[in-house]
């Protein structure tokens, strides 16, 4: 968390005033790339204002596992499917994280439900999220890699080969 996002929360909560943390905390989910402390902050606040299904939902986000919350998760993760948690989830969290990076608690219910998994890789688009589910970065990079090596081999064949005709010309010459 930025240091001026949490001077401002700071400022909120000691003049009262619960809704501007609400706002600075969701609009920092909206704009700024997967960060645990916003989420888990704003879990807790949720869970501070009584709303329990969407604090569940950001507290499993952002990995925590404290017993005085475990009910919240429950709540959220019991009010939809399993292959219908993806959906639940921000945008941000859904485009930053890579499979490694994603907090043990959603790593988990990956390995857990077979439908959580399949919903994700079958609702989105982003690389991050299908790709990357099975191993780590660098494999999901081979392909490309080897894609462009043979392209680079294939390209000296054929100047090799353009080469080769031109010398073979050229003897052809000489000798007539």
């Amino acid at each position: 968390m930025k240091n001026t996002t949490k001077i401002k929360i700071e400022k909120a909560y000691k003049e009262g005033k619960l809704w501007k943390v609400k706002e600075i905390l969701e609009g920092n989910i909206r704009s700024q790339p997967y960060d645990k402390e916003i989420y888990e902050e704003y879990g807790k606040l949720l869970y501070q204002l009584g709303d329990l299904k969407n604090a569940g939902k950001y507290l499993l986000l952002s990995g925590n596992t404290e017993d005085k919350y475990k009910d919240a998760i429950n709540i959220f993760l019991n009010s939809y499917k399993p292959h219908q948690w993806w959906s639940q989830f921000p945008r941000s969290f859904k485009r930053d994280l890579f499979y490694d990076d994603m907090p043990q608690t959603v790593k988990m219910l990956i390995n857990e439900y077979p439908e959580f998994k399949e919903s994700i890789l079958k609702n989105t688009s982003e690389p991050n999220s299908v790709e990357h589910f099975e191993g780590n970065r660098l494999e999901n990079y081979l392909g490309i890699i080897g894609g462009i090596l043979l392209f680079f081999l294939f390209t000296i064949f054929i100047l090799g080969l353009w080469k080769f005709v031109e010398i073979v010309s050229l003897v052809i010459k000489r000798i007539l």
